[in-house]
């Protein structure tokens, strides 16, 4: 009963919120439009979208700035549910946050690797972005390059195992960001873990799973005694019918060290057991 009132003032929140977004027919709609300017139109239209779109002339609706509106549509939602949520939901809030994080830390590195900047602003996100993340993001968004990149980021908990990769002479864009989502996956569910009562952490386990008919996801003998943190977040937070483990370096015994886990009962079955690299699978 406590966790119930404690989650329904915020749950009327989000019921209100979720009024105004697209529905699945509104977005067939969406999809079916013949050109950009229509779409920004039926966008237009909508309560969710009318106010980020407002005082933005047609001419400067290119690409890259419907998709920088979005993105200030999506960050605006978060910041009202933050401003209304009580001290235990902001903690909460708090973790979420990181996957904005972890997205724009992604693309600015994909940025800092090629060399090429992203058509996409930044700078507009850094208000939001102040008021939520301890990251430099000035020297961020600014990253030329791969050592910039890693000097932006320095006395961050990202730092050290990004630094540890480039050390071995690795370089692949793929790697940086596998770290990074194993990265994410270690801070969310440790946090959870320490900050959120056993309730809450219930309560959001029940809202935070996600059905996936497949999915690759790393296993990292790299991250020692924790290799399997983030595949195990994973496991338990989504109903997936098929993963594949990935990034094993070739150690492949990880996988039935991680599938005898006593918290795996259940879910090991849906595990691919992998022994070779370039085996055939057939998943008829």
């Amino acid at each position: 009963m406590g966790s119930l009132i404690t989650y329904s003032a915020i749950a009327a929140k989000l019921a209100a919120m979720r009024g105004h977004f697209l529905t699945d027919d509104e977005f067939s709609v969406l999809a079916g439009m013949e050109n950009v300017p229509a779409a920004v139109e039926y966008l237009k239209s909508s309560p969710a979208y009318r106010d980020v779109f407002s005082g933005v002339e047609n001419e400067e609706l290119h690409r890259s700035k419907i998709e920088e509106l979005l993105w200030h549509s999506l960050y605006g939602d978060f910041s009202r549910l933050f401003r209304f949520a009580n001290g235990t939901q902001r903690k909460f809030l708090d973790l979420y946050f990181l996957h904005f994080e972890i997205d724009v830390m992604k693309r600015c590195l994909r940025d800092a690797v090629s060399g090429k900047r992203s058509d996409l602003n930044f700078k507009s996100f850094e208000p939001f972005f102040r008021k939520h993340s301890h990251l430099d993001f000035t020297a961020l968004t600014d990253s030329k390059d791969l050592d910039e990149y890693l000097d932006s980021i320095q006395n961050t908990p990202y730092y050290g195992p990004l630094k540890d990769l480039k050390d071995q002479g690795i370089t692949s864009l793929s790697e940086f960001e596998s770290a990074l989502d194993i990265l994410y996956f270690i801070r969310f569910w440790k946090s959870l873990k320490d900050q959120l009562s056993k309730d809450d952490r219930a309560a959001i386990a029940d809202c935070a799973g996600e059905k996936i008919d497949l999915a690759f996801v790393v296993l990292d003998p790299r991250q020692e005694e924790q290799f399997y943190w983030g595949f195990d977040w994973y496991m338990r937070h989504t109903d997936t019918k098929i993963v594949f483990p990935m990034h094993m370096w070739k150690q492949y015994d990880l996988i039935d060290r991680f599938k005898r886990r006593p918290e795996l009962v259940g879910l090991s079955q849906k595990v691919v057991d992998i022994d070779r690299e370039n085996i055939i699978f057939d998943l008829n």
